[in-house]
């Protein structure tokens, strides 16, 4: 199976190292396994919320006092109203700064994902199943921001997360980020530079070893500061 999607592979599918995996199998079965969790638990936890819908609304809004006379005890009600929304609104516009970044690792995750697949395309390497990544990213990224009824806690908003979504994209960074490294750590004993086939050693787009272990670096980062900030959105999502 691994060798029909990873031809010219320079390793062959065979390491001289021991306990050091493959590139073939790392681009099968290691990298695609991150997101293939979050795409298997975006559909779980749309089944779970099916037989247990929780919360349908957000939390009751604060009291407008703004339309009540101004007594001395309304006046107090008044500030105290205000004082309370402002805190609410500069939390919510830190926590949409959070999702933001988090939003951005994504893409440019996804993006260098992308470029990784079309270069290793182009030298007739063979992509795995590394496809799968950026539909996994995408089902990561995108209820960030759109509430769907299984990943989001309440009806209207996108935030906070349903609990078993939010531990998935936080399993979905911190895996990403191990795998990548698994990956990366091949990458650096196997020698691709080395051991390339003579059929992608002439060809105009050759990838070389060192392209792949920066995109790794990269992807590594990525995944690793998607991870933190997450972390702590879901923080404060969860104080909210």
């Amino acid at each position: 199976m691994s060798s029909g999607i990873c031809s010219n592979r320079p390793d062959q599918g065979i390491t001289p190292y021991r306990r050091v995996l493959t590139t073939c199998t790392t681009d099968v079965f290691l990298v695609p396994l991150a997101p293939l969790v979050a795409i298997l638990m975006f559909f779980v936890c749309f089944a779970i919320r099916k037989r247990h819908p929780g919360e349908r609304e957000e939390n009751v809004p604060l009291q407008d006092y703004t339309s009540k006379n101004t007594s001395a005890v309304n006046r107090e009600a008044i500030h105290s109203y205000r004082a309370e929304r402002e805190k609410r609104q500069s939390k919510a516009g830190f926590r949409f700064g959070l999702a933001v970044l988090c939003g951005m690792f994504l893409l440019a995750a996804f993006g260098i994902e992308v470029y990784e697949m079309i270069r290793l395309d182009q030298a007739k390497l063979g992509i795995g199943l590394l496809p799968i990544v950026p539909i996994g990213i995408t089902i990561v990224l995108v209820p960030l921001f759109v509430p769907t009824h299984g990943t989001n806690k309440y009806s209207r908003i996108a935030r906070p997360h349903f609990f078993p979504w939010a531990l998935t994209c936080l399993v979905f960074g911190v895996l990403s980020c191990v795998l990548v490294g698994v990956r990366l750590n091949s990458l650096i004993k196997l020698g691709e530079v080395e051991n390339m086939n003579k059929n992608s050693a002439k060809s105009k787009h050759f990838i070389e070893n060192g392209t792949r272990k920066l995109i790794s670096v990269l992807l590594c980062a990525m995944y690793g500061a998607f991870s933190i900030v997450y972390s702590v959105l879901w923080f404060h999502d969860a104080q909210a």
